[in-house]
C-alpha cells in the first residue's frame, strides 16, 4: 500500500485514513484526534493483512500474488479501538473506529471460511493470564514445606508479568536441538476486550445488551434520545448483520507462548503469540476448540518454517538498544520498513529545508506562510535542518563548515 501522491488520491477508499493532518479532522478534539492517529495506523495495518488474505498484483512487473495461509503482525491483533461507545459515535473519530471494525470481522470470517491464521507477535505482553496460575501453584507447593521452595512472596509475584515468568520457565534447560514447548491456549472472546468485560453477565449477553439498547432508542420519543444517536441507530446499525455484534457473537483471540529458543542470559523476553480464533461465543454453545486446532497447528507450523532470529535493533529511531528473540520473518520486515523510513525522514527534511530556504532568502515571503515563526527562528530552525542533513551525509565537522561559509 502507497500513500497518497495527489490531494484527489485522499478520497479513493484504498486511502481514507491515510493522511491524519489535524487540519482534515476539525471536529476532533486533541486526545481524540491523537487516539484516532492510533486507530488509523492500526486499521492500514489491518487493512493490509485482509488484502494479504486474498489474491493480489504486484504492478512492476505484473505478478499474481495467491493468498497467504498464514499473516504474521507485528503486534496484537484486537482492535485497538473496540468499545461500543466509541464506535457509535459519529464524529470522524467514530468513523475510524467503524472501518476498524468492519474490516476486522472481514479478516475473521476469512480465517473462518478459508482455515486462514492471522496472528500477532507480541514483544512486549502486558496482559497476565499465565502468571497467576502458576504462582498459586508455588504457593501451595511452598507451603508444604517440602524441598529448596520452602516461601513464596505470593503478593509481589502476582506483579510479575506472564513474559517474564514463561521465558525462564519454557527456556529452563534447553538446548537448541530439543523439542519446542508450549503453554496452553488461552481462549479470551471479544467482548473480553471491549468496555462488555467489565461488567459482563451470563444471563444478559453483550450482543443481547446491544440489541436490547437498539430497540429501546427505535421506540423512544423524540426528546428522550441524542439526535445523534438515533441517527446512529437508525442509518448505522444493523441489527442482524452489524460487524460488532458479529464480532461479539464469533470471535475469540487465542493466545499462548512457545518456547523455542534457548535461555541465554541476556535479558531476552519470549514473545507471546494471538491469533484470530472465530468460532461461537456462547458460553453454552458448541466447543471452540475444534475450530481453534488446525488454526493453532498451521500456525507453529509457519513459526518452525520461518525460525528465529535475535534483534537488536527493534526500536525503530530510538537511542536505547533492545533484545527480541522474533520469527525471523518480522525481523526482515522491520529492516525494510526502517530503511523507507529513514529514507521517508530524509526526504521530508530535505523538502522543509528547501521550503524554508527560500523563505529566509525571499523577504516577500513568497509561496510560504509561516506562522508564529519569525524570519530569525526560521534561519535558525534551517541552520539546524542543513547541519543534521549534512552529518548524516557524512561532514566531519558540519557545524564549523557552516561557521567557514
Amino acid at each position: 500500500m502507497r500513500l497518497p501522491e495527489k490531494p484527489e488520491d485522499m478520497q479513493r477508499q484504498d486511502n481514507r485514513h491515510t493522511v491524519m493532518a489535524k487540519l482534515l479532522y476539525p471536529d476532533l478534539s486533541d486526545s481524540k484526534y491523537m487516539h484516532s492517529v492510533w486507530n488509523a495506523m492500526d486499521l492500514l495495518e489491518t487493512k493490509v493483512a485482509l488484502r494479504l488474505q486474498n489474491r493480489w498484483y504486484r504492478p512492476k512487473p505484473n505478478i499474481e500474488v495467491p493468498p497467504a495461509d498464514v499473516v504474521l503482525r507485528d503486534g496484537t491483533v484486537s482492535p485497538q479501538d473496540r468499545d461500543f461507545h466509541h464506535y457509535a459515535e459519529m464524529s470522524s473519530y467514530g468513523q475510524i473506529v467503524r472501518d476498524l471494525i468492519q474490516t476486522n470481522w472481514e479478516i475473521a470470517r476469512k480465517c473462518r471460511d478459508d482455515s486462514q491464521v492471522v496472528a500477532g507477535v507480541i514483544k512486549e505482553a502486558q496482559l497476565s493470564v499465565f502468571a497467576p496460575v502458576l504462582n498459586w501453584f508455588a504457593s501451595k507447593i511452598a507451603s508444604q514445606k517440602t524441598g529448596q521452595l520452602v516461601s513464596w512472596p505470593m503478593q509481589s509475584m502476582n506483579l510479575v508479568p506472564d513474559q517474564v515468568i514463561l521465558t525462564l520457565l519454557l527456556t529452563a534447560g534447553r538446548r537448541k536441538a530439543d523439542p519446542w514447548a508450549r503453554t496452553c491456549v488461552v481462549l479470551r472472546p471479544f467482548h473480553a476486550v471491549t468496555n462488555y468485560g467489565l461488567f459482563y453477565s451470563q444471563e444478559i449477553t453483550p450482543s443481547e445488551r446491544i440489541l436490547a439498547d437498539y430497540k429501546r432508542a427505535k421506540t423512544a420519543p423524540p426528546e428522550e434520545l441524542d439526535q445523534e444517536k438515533r441517527w446512529f441507530w437508525e442509518a448505522y446499525f444493523r441489527p442482524q448483520s452489524d460487524p460488532y455484534v458479529k464480532m461479539l457473537d464469533n470471535v475469540f483471540y487465542a493466545n499462548f507462548f512457545l518456547g523455542a529458543v534457548p535461555r541465554s542470559g541476556t535479558g531476552e523476553k519470549l514473545p507471546r503469540f494471538e491469533f484470530v480464533a472465530p468460532a461461537p461465543t456462547k458460553e453454552e454453545g458448541e466447543d471452540p476448540w475444534p475450530n481453534v486446532q488446525p488454526l493453532l497447528s498451521r500456525l507453529i507450523g509457519a513459526v518452525r518454517q520461518n525460525g528465529f532470529e535475535v534483534s537488536d535493533e527493534h526500536s525503530m529511531f530510538k537511542s536505547e538498544l533492545r533484545i527480541d528473540v522474533l520469527p525471523s520473518l518480522l525481523i526482515r520486515v522491520h529492516e525494510t520498513v526502517k530503511l523507507w523510513a529513514a529514507d521517508l525522514l530524509n526526504r521530508v527534511q530535505e523538502y522543509v529545508g528547501y521550503q524554508l530556504s527560500r523563505a529566509v532568502n525571499n523577504r516577500k515571503f513568497r509561496g510560504v506562510k509561516v506562522r508564529p515563526f519569525t524570519k530569525s527562528e526560521l534561519e535558525l530552525l534551517y541552520s539546524q535542518l542543513k547541519q543534521e542533513r549534512e552529518l548524516q551525509a557524512g561532514f566531519p565537522n558540519p557545524s564549523k563548515k557552516m561557521l567557514d561559509e
